[in-house]
């Protein structure tokens, strides 16, 4: 992974294709309902991940995607950029894709596309930057993680990933997996790849599971897990929410 020294000299010599960060937000978590909004330290979460997009120096856009009037209300009050589209998407990285087409986002005319969670407050503007960079020197689909307190283990809501040599995944769950880091919701994607993953098929392990990267895994693309080394909170409750 790049570090936020080494980016900041890249950025200083070369200009880089365009980048897109996305956070796809919706109130229907079965989780946690109304998620988006949910005030944590007098913000809403939506407002904590924005906040932490906007500060990535390799993104060009950073928007909202989502199919719900009450959020776009809350976008615009808190000037942050916004694409409502209600169309029915299966996943948040569908939705991301469908987005490209609207104008706000120039069309798509993106080399990568982040489709960052709006659970995510803990991903930093540096640690975006070194996801962008990483798909722009590999040409790869990019993912992260962290290391997995041992009390999430069992934790259905944590999602754990199991790597191979080269920090390639090899599978995504909720369930146990020994050896495995937390994984967190963000994903870089080659422009094309992001394309390619909303016109395949749901696969039977992704239906299983409920995560959508395992689309990907199922038709036999690479995905590179970058470690972030420190722990990342995500907030897939009510609960978690409570311990911030």
């Amino acid at each position: 992974m790049v570090s936020a020294a080494e980016h900041q000299k890249i950025m200083g010599q070369v200009v880089l294709p365009k980048a897109a960060i996305l956070i796809p937000a919706r109130m229907e978590s079965k989780r946690f309902p109304g998620k988006p909004l949910a005030e944590l330290h007098g913000r809403s979460l939506l407002r904590h991940v924005y906040q932490k997009a906007v500060s990535s120096v390799a993104a060009d856009v950073v928007a909202v995607v989502t199919n719900s009037r009450e959020i776009v209300d809350h976008c615009l009050q808190c000037d942050m950029l916004c694409v409502f589209d209600q169309s029915d998407y299966r996943t948040g990285s569908d939705r991301c894709a469908g987005a490209l087409h609207h104008d706000v986002l120039k069309d798509g005319r993106f080399e990568v596309v982040v489709n960052l969670q709006c659970d995510e407050p803990d991903v930093t503007g540096p640690e975006l930057d070194g996801l962008i960079c990483t798909v722009l020197g590999t040409g790869m689909i990019v993912t992260a993680a962290c290391p997995l307190r041992p009390e999430l283990l069992f934790d259905p809501n944590t999602v754990k990933v199991v790597t191979r040599w080269g920090n390639k995944a090899v599978y995504f769950s909720r369930q146990p997996l020994q050896g495995a880091m937390a994984h967190v919701g963000v994903y870089a994607f080659p422009t094309v790849s992001l394309r390619g993953f909303a016109a395949a098929e749901q696969s039977p392990m992704e239906l299983a599971e409920g995560l959508e990267q395992l689309r990907l895994v199922y038709a036999g693309r690479e995905i590179l897990v970058l470690d972030l080394v420190a722990p990342h909170r995500s907030v897939n409750t009510p609960r978690d929410l409570a311990k911030w």
